[in-house]
C-alpha cells in the first residue's frame, strides 16, 4: 500500500490500530488493487480501482465505479443480509472502500472448480442468490433508481466484451452490435455483471458475493449466461474428466428456471443461450480471455460458437448437451 491517506483514514477509522500492521497485496485483480490488511486484532479487505486494468489490451474505466460497487454491497446487505460482505468504510475521492474478511471455512469457488472439485450444492446456491436478487430488484423503483446509468457496464463488458470480440470476429460483427444494443436498453433487474465462481465464496452453507463494480439495472438474462460460461468453459478444462463431473451448468440452470420470475419464459430461455454463446467468444477473443485455456482448446469454443450462433429457437439446455457432445466428439473420441 502506497497511499499514506488510505492508511490515515483506516487508523481513524479505527479499523487498524498502533503500528504493526500488514498491508498484503493479493494477485490476479484486473480491475483493482486488492489488499489484506492485518494488525495484531483484526483482519480486513481493502480495494482501490485501477484506471488501467490488468490485461494486454489498452482498457481504461473510470475509478468512479467504486461507489456503483460499494452502493451494490449495501442494497443486497440489506434485502439479503450476509450475501456480500459488509462494507466498513470508504472515500469516493480516494476510489478505494474497505470490507469484511472472510477467512476460513470460506473458499473460492473458482478455485475449487479449477482444482476438480465440483460439488452441486455450490451450484444451487449460487442460483437461489441470483433468483433473490432477480426477483426482489424487478419491482423495486429504488434498486433502478440507484442502478439505472449503464456507464461502467458499457466500459466494462459492453466494449471490451461485445464490441472488442465482433470487431475481431468480422461475419459476426453484426449480431455482437445488435447484443450490444439490446444490453444496453434493457431495464429489468438489478444485474451483478460479474456473476462468475472468481467473484464467489463459498463456505457456512451459503455463497457470499464480491465484486460488483459493473452493477446496473438491466437484463436478466445476463447474470445466468455469465456464469453458465464459466462453468463450461472450466468443463473444457477438465475436459479428460467430463463424465465424472457432476452437470454444474444443468443444475444451476435448472434451479434458476424453476424459482425464478423469468425462467420459465420461452423468451428468456432463447435470450440467454444466445448471450451464452456470445460471452464463450468474448472470453476467448475479447479483451478479458480466460487464462486457462490452451490454443486447441479456444479454437474449440471459436468452432463450437460459429456452429450455433445463427440457429433459430436455441435454448439453453441445448447449449449444455452439445457442448458435452462435441467435448466427447472431438477432444476425446478424436485422440
Amino acid at each position: 500500500m502506497d497511499d499514506p491517506d488510505i492508511i490515515a483514514q483506516l487508523k481513524n477509522a479505527g479499523l487498524i490500530r498502533g503500528s504493526e500492521f500488514e498491508f498484503k497485496s493479493l494477485s490476479g485483480g484486473v480491475s483493482s488493487d486488492i489488499w489484506i490488511v492485518s494488525d495484531r486484532n483484526n483482519r480486513l479487505i481493502v480495494k482501490r480501482a485501477r484506471k488501467k486494468l490488468m490485461v494486454d489490451d489498452d482498457w481504461y474505466a473510470d475509478t468512479g465505479r467504486n461507489r456503483i460497487e460499494r452502493e451494490f454491497a449495501n442494497y443486497i446487505h440489506r434485502i439479503l443480509p450476509g450475501s456480500v460482505p459488509a462494507v466498513l468504510h470508504f472515500d469516493d475521492q480516494l476510489s478505494y472502500y474497505a470490507m469484511e474478511y472472510l477467512g476460513e471455512p470460506f473458499q473460492n469457488w473458482k478455485l475449487l472448480l479449477m482444482n476438480g472439485n465440483f460439488e452441486s450444492h455450490i451450484a444451487v446456491q449460487a442460483a437461489d442468490l441470483l433468483v433473490q436478487i432477480h426477483n426482489i430488484s424487478r419491482n423495486d423503483p429504488k434498486a433502478r433508481d440507484a442502478f439505472i446509468s449503464k456507464q461502467y457496464f458499457n466500459s466494462l463488458r459492453i466494449e471490451p466484451y461485445f464490441i472488442t470480440t465482433g470487431e475481431r470476429h468480422p461475419k459476426l460483427k453484426n449480431i455482437f452490435r445488435d447484443e450490444a444494443n439490446r444490453l444496453l436498453s434493457s431495464k429489468e433487474v438489478l444485474v451483478h455483471g460479474d456473476f462468475s465462481p472468481k467473484n464467489m465464496m463459498t463456505g457456512q452453507g451459503k455463497v457470499v458475493l464480491l465484486d460488483h463494480e459493473v452493477a446496473h439495472f438491466g437484463d436478466s438474462a445476463f447474470d445466468l449466461a455469465f456464469l453458465i460460461n464459466h462453468l463450461l468453459l472450466k468443463k473444457l478444462y477438465h475436459y479428460k474428466k467430463i463424465d465424472k463431473i457432476p452437470e454444474l451448468p444443468a443444475v444451476f440452470w435448472n434451479r434458476y428456471s424453476t424459482n425464478s420470475d423469468f425462467g420459465q419464459s420461452g423468451e428468456f430461455d432463447m435470450r440467454a443461450a444466445k448471450l451464452l454463446l456470445l460471452l464463450m467468444l468474448a472470453r476467448i477473443d475479447g479483451k478479458s480471455p480466460v487464462e486457462y485455456l490452451n490454443e486447441s482448446q479456444r479454437e474449440f469454443v471459436r468452432n463450437f460458437v460459429y456452429k450455433l450462433v445463427k440457429k433459430v429457437n436455441l435454448y439453453v439446455e441445448e447449449v449444455i448437451n452439445e457442448w458435452n457432445t462435441q467435448i466427447k466428439t472431438q477432444l476425446i473420441e478424436n485422440k
